[in-house]
């Protein structure tokens, strides 16, 4: 699908032209996508400023010290309870559909936003003011439990959402092969994913055939002897309503 606004992708990535042939690889590209889409998912990796990431800022939590950097990428993941299975499951169920709406680099742009503001929400509650005007984060940061669940919340729900994310992708990935393989062999390969609309439209040719045909046949059955399914129906209606 075209994206809704333009996503202003650059035709080619200059970084690209050192690497040999070999780097550019089909299985070494699918390794860095991979590694891209986990990176894409933790916050401190966005916006890197004065704070190199966040590694010049110290936080101290129960008479430890730790870089922001580190906070988030060691001591989390370890002290941290990941969500379950079944409800990643149940989320992807929720979530997969809508991004099959929308292009890749869309996705892209919308997970990335998703994770800078983040990243603003974890430096701005860190600020204080201080007695000069100015507004700063003090280094080491004194991290208290309730700003540690707070991390504790977003971590969970990036590192779940990373996984289903990458999921997805990787199910696209599969099913383009599948469209390239079938293009060459000179089949065609309809891709599982349409617009809304174009649903609503086919919805809608079927009902126009169906529902007519369908009254029809009741009314034959009940002329031939039947049971009188029109008069069932609408007795139950009747009934319904009546108990409504």
């Amino acid at each position: 699908p075209e994206p809704r606004l333009p996503i202003n992708t650059p035709s080619q990535l200059k970084v690209l032209n050192d690497l040999s042939k070999k780097d550019l690889d089909s299985s070494r590209l699918l390794r860095w996508l991979v590694s891209l889409l986990g990176d894409l998912h933790q916050p401190l990796h966005w916006l890197r400023g004065s704070h190199d990431y966040g590694r010049k800022i110290q936080v101290a939590y129960k008479g430890s010290r730790y870089s922001l950097l580190e906070f988030w990428e060691e001591y989390l993941p370890k002290n941290v309870k990941p969500p379950t299975a079944e409800a990643l499951e149940r989320e992807f169920q929720e979530n997969a559909m809508n991004w099959g709406y929308k292009a890749p680099p869309e996705l892209f742009r919308d997970w990335a936003r998703e994770a800078a503001e983040i990243a603003c929400e974890v430096y701005s509650s860190m600020e204080v003011n201080h007695a000069d005007g100015s507004r700063r984060i003090d280094s080491p940061y004194a991290l208290s439990d309730e700003q540690f669940d707070r991390w504790a919340a977003h971590w969970r729900t990036m590192a779940g959402r990373a996984g289903q994310r990458l999921a997805f992708v990787m199910q696209d990935v599969i099913e383009h092969r599948k469209h390239k393989n079938a293009h060459g062999e000179g089949r065609g390969h309809r891709h599982h994913k349409i617009s809304a609309t174009s649903n609503f439209l086919t919805n809608l040719c079927i009902a126009a055939m169906l529902v007519p045909a369908l009254l029809v046949l009741f009314r034959w059955h009940s002329g031939t002897g039947g049971i009188a399914t029109t008069s069932l129906l609408n007795s139950l209606f009747k009934d319904g309503a009546a108990k409504a």
